[in-house]
């Protein structure tokens, strides 16, 4: 593992976890810590592509997950139900360096595109120091791959050895970082006496996985089509194979925390390329007695519909919005400062977000 750079989400106040979390763009995915969201109601009945939760990780495997942003790239097991700054003049851009057929890059092994190594050659001259390759061996499959930039500002890749290797990962982690270049920050999270202590460390990584990322990834998920990649290839595969099961009978339920059941489908329907899919999985989430949850996501929806999201900023605010409206009469949340601190040659921006009872 490489030297982690000290960070993240962090709890004060009624409880304080002291909990670090080395991430760029989002912590521990829910998906891949709980390997499913959808189950046999029965061990002994299976269905294709559903499994029973595996045994909680441990030693620096499970700090590894704790600590790391993952490449939102899970199999149907781990994803089942996705239905659903260094702030200031530097912003990075696919185009602004001129790339020669001689120029092209190699990472992990693999000869990069023109477009490729044109986006890896701008984060490098931002950071001022080469991306770092990193592969793993000892990663389940539906975890592909992450980024961070480590304590001496280096941005470091790492892939799984076995499913993550190809450029469509590398594009999409160089995305993360090149968001990181222009100010997307990290969050530490204080949570006030009188809120539920259900609002915890866990919870908040997984609104970050879901909630937040899918923000981020609208963003450049765009960017990434218009670059001749499929960013969502495997979530829609996921749903697909998830749409075909029913759980009116009782054979299977939902074993995700209700309150993210709309962030599922609130996900999905931002980052999806398949409209007609996204009409597919609303009709499921109605035929299975997901109407409550279908409304909330709507909600969400529109919320960042109405808005820009163009910023870290503006990310923050409608995050901020969408947090409100999901934990209505039980919790608000309010951006108490932004900071900086510094890693190599940038300053990573840090945000804390306070989470305070209703009023």
């Amino acid at each position: 593992m490489s030297p982690a750079r000290e960070a993240g989400d962090s709890f004060e106040g009624e409880q304080n976890l002291n909990v670090t979390s080395d991430i760029l763009m989002k912590a521990l995915s829910p998906a891949s810590r709980a390997r499913r969201i959808l189950s046999p109601s029965d061990p002994g009945a299976y269905a294709p592509g559903f499994t029973l939760p595996s045994a909680p990780r441990t030693g620096s495997r499970d700090r590894l997950y704790r600590a790391r942003r993952m490449c939102k790239r899970t199999l149907l097991v781990s994803l089942a139900f996705s239905v659903i700054a260094v702030l200031g003049s530097h912003s990075l851009s696919v185009n602004t360096t001129a790339v020669s057929q001689k120029q092209a890059r190699r990472l992990f092994g693999l000869q990069l595109s023109r477009n490729a190594t044109r986006l890896l050659m701008d984060v490098e001259k931002y950071y001022g120091r080469r991306v770092r390759e990193e592969l793993v061996e000892t990663w389940d499959p539906g975890y592909r791959g992450e980024a961070e930039v480590i304590s001496d500002g280096t941005p470091v890749i790492r892939l799984n050895s076995h499913t993550g290797r190809n450029e469509t990962n590398i594009v999409h982690e160089l995305f993360h970082l090149k968001f990181v270049a222009e100010g997307f920050p990290k969050r530490k999270w204080a949570r006030y006496v009188g809120v539920s202590e259900d609002i915890n460390q866990s919870l908040t990584h997984d609104l970050d996985s879901l909630l937040l990322d899918a923000l981020v990834h609208s963003r450049f998920y765009p960017k990434m089509r218009a670059m001749g990649y499929d960013p969502d290839l495997w979530d829609r595969r996921d749903i697909k194979s998830m749409i075909g099961i029913s759980m009116k009978d009782g054979s299977h339920k939902l074993v995700t925390k209700e309150v993210l059941i709309p962030v599922h489908f609130f996900k999905f329907y931002l980052e999806s390329s398949d409209r007609a899919l996204v009409a597919q999985l609303e009709r499921w989430s109605v035929s299975n007695n997901l109407e409550s949850a279908l409304d909330v996501a709507k909600k969400l929806i529109g919320i960042v519909e109405q808005s820009k999201i163009d910023t870290p900023q503006q990310q923050l605010e409608v995050y901020i919005q969408c947090l409100d409206t999901l934990f209505k009469g039980s919790a608000r949340f309010k951006v108490a400062s932004w900071n900086s601190e510094k890693l190599g040659n940038i300053q990573q921006q840090v945000v804390t977000i306070h989470i305070v009872p209703p009023k």
